[in-house]
């Protein structure tokens, strides 16, 4: 089966070499600083692809170790995926999308897996990506094993960078593989 991928404008790829071939997720390291530094201190919810309800969320065995009582769900809302079927049409093609609270067991949660545990499929779920939102604006999917960056201005984009110094060299926009913005020597 074969994907179409949403277009979108201003969204920026963070996707690391890995061992000179190949691309791979961000090193656990570099996800946890990436957590602290950027997400958690601009997005206030998130949501994980095909999960819909606290429920299904309890499914999700990474999380077994957490107290599930203490994540808050705050809405579903309409949902287009970073990756869409070819049997489906990306213009109109929407599923539901259950928004958490990034309150600190959730916080706890998404720090603790390790990155490649997060974003991958198992047996209850289609693909996973799992979303960031600060209020209805998208911050950031992880799709596979990147991380795309919505509507990265200057200021986010120092924000982020600033939580590692390999993350600028790394990110790249409209997968042509330019980066974002060049570092003033």
């Amino acid at each position: 089966m074969g994907i179409h991928m949403k277009e979108e404008k201003q969204r920026a790829l963070l996707s690391f070499k890995h061992g000179g071939y190949g691309w791979s997720g961000p090193p656990d390291p570099i996800w946890e600083k990436i957590l602290k530094f950027y997400l958690f201190e601009i997005a206030d919810c998130f949501g994980i692809r095909s999960i819909t309800s606290l429920e299904m969320l309890r499914l999700r065995t990474v999380f077994n170790f957490v107290d599930m009582t203490q994540f808050e769900m705050l809405r579903v809302k309409k949902y287009k995926p970073e990756r869409i079927g070819l049997d489906r049409d990306p213009k109109t093609y929407v599923e539901d999308l259950a928004l958490f609270e990034l309150n600190a067991t959730a916080q706890r949660a998404l720090a603790f897996a390790p990155y490649a545990q997060l974003t991958i499929q198992d047996e209850f779920f289609e693909r996973d990506e799992i979303s960031f939102f600060a209020g209805a604006s998208q911050l950031a999917v992880t799709v596979d094993s990147d991380i795309i960056f919505y509507n990265l201005n200057r200021e986010y984009y120092a924000l982020l960078c600033a939580a590692d110094p390999s993350i600028a060299q790394n990110l790249w926009t409209d997968y042509g593989m330019t980066a974002i913005y060049t570092p003033r020597s």
